[in-house]
């Protein structure tokens, strides 16, 4: 009697509470704020209609949140788009020539135009009167340093700029570009190396660019505003490190340079190994091992230079361009990847 007791009791609570799922159901609605980020719950067991409740869920859980992290939709609101002083201006408070002051802006710093004007004066459009409005509505950067990592938005000065006293051009990139920046390594071996020879030694010479930014090192981020000097602020990841930079224009690349930088790193990483494994090759066969059916044999080494140029280093490539590695790295992985088949294939 008291098991027929329990199981009656639990046969009574699972058919109240399937009668209450099938009886609550839930309307999810689309708000300002995002996509389904409204769930009405409508109680229709034992209440009225007017007992009806709204419950706003803020923020997405599971992998909606780390999407919303990386992928994020067109924000709503004034258009902005970043443009380059070519001479000095003044930020005004007000839209008259007589306002108050509020910044003197030197010549090659970054701002936002926001509203109207802002795709005519960032996509290199004349100044016309029905284009363009007199004034136009800025907001200028003011501050120079940033937290490296946070995610707050940064402060700007908003402030009024006379169009027709203006020269100005646009930015090199634009909010929410995808950018890849170059930071480079201070005091590399290489490059500490590098100055003791002769050409570079006591500070003669400036090495060459291309060194550092063989070694230097890739974050890949989006433009998210600018900062003073006329750098523009990079925002990567959540939880990445760092999760911000700012670089200037020169060193930061575009996703179409990078993969030209990695192509052209791979494929010089090719043309050393392949001179590499033919020299030793060489040299074995003038030392009096020149067997023509043996391990260092030519038909070999004509099977190996066509395996790592067909399969090998083009395989290699993409893996070092997916996960940012520098010219030098690249080319580093690329002939070492080579040299390690040839090891295995040629070797006792």
């Amino acid at each position: 009697q008291i098991l027929s007791c329990v199981m009656d009791i639990l046969r009574r609570r699972c058919s109240m509470g399937a009668a209450a799922r099938f009886s609550r159901p839930q309307v999810l609605l689309r708000t300002t704020e995002g996509p389904y980020q409204a769930a009405l719950v409508r109680h229709c067991t034992g209440v009225t209609q007017s007992s009806t409740s709204l419950a706003i869920l803020n923020a997405p859980n599971g992998w909606q949140s780390g999407l919303s992290r990386w992928i994020r939709r067109d924000e709503e609101g004034p258009i902005r788009r970043l443009v380059r002083l070519t001479a000095p201006a003044s930020l005004r408070a007000e839209a008259d020539p007589s306002g108050e002051l509020l910044l003197d802006l030197p010549e090659g710093e970054l701002i936002e135009v926001v509203g109207a004007g802002a795709i005519e004066v960032s996509g290199g459009a004349e100044p016309s009167e029905t284009a363009l409005p007199e004034w136009l509505l800025v907001r200028a950067p003011v501050e120079e340093t940033v937290e490296v990592m946070s995610q707050r938005p940064l402060d700007y000065e908003a402030g009024w700029l006379h169009l027709a006293s203006l020269s100005l051009q646009p930015a090199e990139h634009q909010l929410g570009d995808k950018v890849t920046a170059r930071v480079d390594v201070p005091n590399h071996p290489v490059v500490e190396a590098l100055k003791s020879l002769p050409p570079w030694r006591g500070g003669g010479q400036e090495i060459p660019d291309w060194i550092p930014a063989s070694l230097c090192e890739l974050h890949n981020g989006k433009i998210a505003g600018a900062v003073k000097g006329g750098k523009f602020l990079v925002q990567r990841p959540n939880g990445a490190v760092p999760e911000r930079l700012t670089e200037k224009a020169v060193k930061l690349l575009v996703p179409k340079e990078r993969k030209k930088q990695t192509a052209l790193a791979s494929f010089l990483g090719l043309c050393f190994s392949a001179m590499l494994g033919t020299a030793i090759h060489a040299y074995q066969w003038k030392t009096g091992d020149e067997s023509p059916i043996g391990k260092k044999s030519w038909p070999k080494l004509v099977g190996w230079l066509t395996l790592i140029t067909v399969f090998i280093s083009p395989a290699a490539a993409p893996a070092c361009y997916v996960f940012v590695n520098s010219p030098g790295a690249t080319f580093c992985a690329v002939a070492g990847m080579n040299m390690l088949f040839y090891t295995d294939l040629f070797n006792e």
